[in-house]
């Protein structure tokens, strides 16, 4: 080559101002070869688009972008993100993967971590956090997408999350029950009839 070429999008051209060479310097009894070649931003990581590009690209791996939240970036050198976390999961910056199963989710204040979503909640797909099952459901496993929140079954109370509780003594609970004292009224139960008892 007789002179460089700018380092292209999702590349970056370590050590040469952002853009590829290859020559040879020294001198002619002793030479030394100079190769400088482009390297792709890795895995969780995608060019910079807005970049300025006309003189020269990235040179270095720190001014790759790391993917953003809610989103996943799995292969090297890429010019933008591969698209959205899948539902029952949380993707946190720089995720290379559209399910990250290492973890859970913790939902620690100003922080995004990667991981399934934690028990009690569920996850669409490409969200930044999770969301509590709603009142009549509960789910006691993590990594779950909302329609796999299981409806509160018969003898028991929810009241969303991730833990079933029974219904008190004299009082019965029908599916779906969102107290453990239902009065009748709203078809979830009611208070144990005469002649009977409830446990």
């Amino acid at each position: 080559m007789t002179a460089g070429t700018v380092c292209e999008i999702g590349y970056y051209c370590e050590g040469s101002g952002g853009q590829t060479d290859m020559g040879i310097s020294g001198t002619i009894t002793d030479p030394t070869f100079i190769q400088i070649r482009s390297t792709p931003c890795p895995a969780g990581t995608h060019g910079d688009e807005t970049f300025d590009y006309t003189s020269g690209g990235l040179s270095s791996v720190t001014q790759c972008i790391d993917c953003p939240v809610g989103k996943f970036c799995d292969t090297p050198g890429q010019i933008s993100d591969s698209g959205s976390c899948d539902s029952g999961f949380i993707c946190g910056t720089g995720n290379s993967r559209p399910g990250p199963y290492a973890t859970t989710y913790d939902g620690v204040s100003g922080v995004v971590p990667s991981g399934k979503c934690n028990s009690g909640h569920y996850c669409t797909a490409g969200v930044t956090t999770s969301t509590a099952c709603d009142q009549k459901f509960y789910t006691p496993t993590t990594g779950v997408q909302y329609s796999e929140c299981l409806s509160c079954p018969p003898g028991q109370w929810c009241n969303g999350g991730s833990t079933i509780a029974n219904c008190d003594a004299g009082y019965f609970c029908e599916e779906e029950s969102d107290t453990a004292t239902p009065d009748g009224t709203n078809g979830m139960g009611g208070i144990c009839p005469i002649n009977h008892y409830c446990e």
